[in-house]
């Protein structure tokens, strides 16, 4: 970490190894407020009552992209839907130190997307590009530009918005990616029956999936192409 806008990057370094350093805090609402905290090295983001992000060890993307290492290497310009802090660039700066990375980050809220870009700035080869909107309405519009990977981490506290899991979007999602595309979809679900329901639209839409799973979350990689 370097000298910037949270100060002595060293000294901040050294203290997060014994205790969770706060950096920010943002209040988003009468309820609830946005935290970023240093711990161990790694950017942790809390928004409300849930961990967002976890720097490098964000689990979901780090199981995801530990299976995909050919196709990221080919990779370079990265959709994310969900901004958290950033830990889809922080992984793609780490595996591929020597790739300029194009980022667009999307998300409903401000405050996160402007944390997003305050951490995103250590971090030289991931250039990014940040757009305040709803994931759904993204989509929606079709931007006219078309990624090599997407990677959607939509949640309303611990609970991903049914439109995420509906056809429409998912649909969608096709239209901004190239023949060699793949997506990444982090996704939690209320019940079986909803899981099913959501894997068939998958299969209607992509033919071909792979899930991981660990604690309650669903990782599903997708080819554009199958």
């Amino acid at each position: 970490m370097k000298k910037g806008v949270f100060g002595s990057g060293r000294l901040l370094c050294y203290l997060s190894r014994i205790v969770p350093l706060r950096l920010k805090k943002v209040k988003v609402d009468d309820k609830r407020s946005i935290k970023l905290f240093l711990y161990k090295k790694q950017f942790k983001l809390q928004y409300g009552r849930v961990l967002y992000s976890d720097g490098t060890e964000y689990f979901p993307f780090k199981m995801a992209f530990s299976k995909m290492k050919t196709r990221l290497s080919e990779s370079e310009n990265v959709l994310v839907l969900g901004a958290g802090i950033g830990s889809v660039g922080m992984m793609l700066h780490d595996k591929f130190p020597a790739k300029q990375w194009q980022m667009h980050f999307v998300d409903i809220s401000r405050p996160i997307l402007e944390t997003c870009s305050s951490v995103m700035d250590f971090f030289p080869n991931v250039k990014g590009e940040y757009t305040q909107a709803d994931a759904v309405a993204f989509i929606q519009k079709a931007p006219g530009k078309r990624y090599d990977l997407v990677c959607i981490d939509v949640f309303e506290e611990d609970k991903v918005p049914d439109e995420i899991l509906s056809e429409g979007f998912l649909h969608g999602v096709k239209n901004v990616l190239k023949e060699q595309s793949a997506v990444v979809m982090n996704m939690m679900f209320e019940n079986d029956t909803q899981k099913q329901r959501f894997e068939q639209i998958l299969t209607d839409e992509f033919r071909v999936f792979d899930r991981l799973e660990k604690e309650q979350n669903s990782i599903y990689i997708l080819p554009a192409k199958s």
